[in-house]
């Protein structure tokens, strides 16, 4: 994310969107990361074809991080049912 506020809001809509169509797909949590998995391979393999294998290992590491700091922030905040 650059740190627009287009790129926030569209990162944003797009995760809600995920989110939704992940919890109406009827997997399981097991399976739906299994998915989400599969899907970001292919996102970091058509990145490693277009902008090298960097491009793609800082990649890996920028989602490792956000992976680790969102799970922290929800682990810290109270359950929210939508």
């Amino acid at each position: 994310m650059d740190g627009t506020d287009t790129s926030f809001l569209a990162v944003s809509d797009f995760e809600c969107h995920l989110s939704q169509f992940i919890a109406d797909s009827g997997l399981s949590a097991y399976d739906a990361l299994l998915a989400i998995g599969i899907s970001l391979a292919r996102v970091l393999y058509g990145l490693e074809l277009l902008h090298g294998k960097e491009a793609a290992l800082d990649a890996c590491e920028r989602l490792d991080e956000t992976m680790v700091k969102a799970w922290h922030d929800f682990a810290d905040r109270r359950p929210v049912v939508n």
